[in-house]
């Protein structure tokens, strides 16, 4: 394990390569670049991090068959297995697939369980995986998605891991109004504006497609409803937001 053992966080990379390891590092100088980068960005400091890898000892995982792959893999998550317990982190954080596996127990496909905190009682406690920092060396494209989920990390950090207290932080300041004219007097130099509606095409003339009778309408070719505005969303400042209802079931307008 590489890292102040008084760290919060257990992050856990892949096999590293006969490169890296000829270098002693677990991450190429680029991915750690870029990791570390993203990590500061979110409000950490390079402290929080201890580091262990899925796999200890690097090799060319392509000489091995599938067989001696999994055995590998099973004898060394004995030693990863102790290494969380010896630190006992608040959260581990797996990089990418591999890491994914090996603290999950379980093959797992890193773009559903990436960015999204599990609590695991082998971990003995939270897991949140983390794309891959070489991946987005190699794919510039997914550099936003690392960048993300380390913010989404912070927040859950700063919620002690409850998602719904989390999600509430990302939304910011929600408020119900039934007149507009605040935000006239208040002559905002930008104004962000989002509907809700019944359907996606609010210029289609037809029926509300809040009538729609499936014994009537389904299979109807000539049914073709129009869209209702449900409510509309107001912004003029970042964490504030407005939200007119103007035509929902639960406050008809007429």
């Amino acid at each position: 394990m590489r890292g102040p053992q008084s760290a919060k966080y257990l992050i856990v990379t892949d096999t590293p390569s006969a490169a890296n390891a000829e270098h002693n590092r677990l991450l190429s100088r680029s991915a750690m670049a870029l990791l570390g980068s993203a990590l500061t960005e979110a409000g950490f400091g390079k402290d929080d991090f201890a580091f262990t890898p899925a796999i200890r000892c690097a090799h060319e995982s392509d000489t091995f068959t599938t067989k001696e792959k999994r055995e590998i893999a099973a004898h060394c998550r004995n030693y990863l297995i102790e290494d969380v317990l010896k630190m006992r982190p608040q959260a581990v954080l797996p990089l990418g697939a591999e890491a994914s596996k090996q603290v999950f127990g379980r093959a797992v496909k890193i773009t559903k369980v990436r960015g999204q905190a599990t609590f695991e009682a082998e971990m003995r406690g939270q897991v949140f995986p983390l794309i891959n920092p070489a991946q987005c060396v190699m794919y510039p494209q997914h550099e936003p998605i690392l960048r993300a989920d380390c913010m989404s990390f912070g927040r859950m950090v700063d919620n002690a891991f409850d998602a719904k207290k989390a999600s509430e932080a990302l939304l910011g300041d929600y408020e119900f109004i039934d007149d507009l004219q605040f935000l006239i007097d208040a002559k905002p130099r930008v104004l962000a504006f989002d509907t809700e509606n019944t359907g996606l095409r609010w210029f289609q003339p037809g029926t509300d497609v809040r009538e729609y009778n499936p014994d009537l309408h389904k299979g109807n070719a000539d049914y073709k409803p129009a869209a209702a505005v449900l409510t509309m969303q107001f912004c003029i400042e970042p964490g504030k937001a407005y939200m007119l209802v103007w035509d929902h079931p639960e406050q008809p307008r007429s």
